[in-house]
């Protein structure tokens, strides 16, 4: 990848993402027969890597959390005082709230 012009970072991330795979495929004692330092550069790039991913990931979620109670309440309101036919339908269907989580 170096000889490809990719940027050391993502050359880095790359490879763990490869060896932690492989690792999760041959099992944990795999992380110990290349040496210590091969564990050891390992740690160093998926930790900051995980961080990389983990802190934004985080807000969106905190806004995605936001948003929904934003719309539960919005929701709320108009069940409560929305505008009714003579028979005490509402006028308009309102469509609950949904947070849809889809772990991969």
């Amino acid at each position: 990848m170096r000889e490809l012009d990719v940027a050391f970072l993502r050359r880095w991330l790359m490879w763990a993402a490869v060896r932690l795979a492989g690792v999760r495929k041959s099992g944990l004692s795999t992380l110990w027969r290349p040496g210590f330092g091969q564990l050891a550069a390992l740690v160093a790039v998926t930790l900051p890597g995980f961080l990389f991913v983990l802190i934004p990931g985080c807000v969106v979620l905190t806004a995605l959390l936001v948003f929904y109670l934003a719309e539960s309440l919005a929701f709320l309101l108009l069940k409560i005082g929305g505008r009714r036919t003579s028979t005490g339908e509402p006028v308009k269907k309102i469509n609950p709230p949904s947070f849809r989580w889809t772990p991969l």
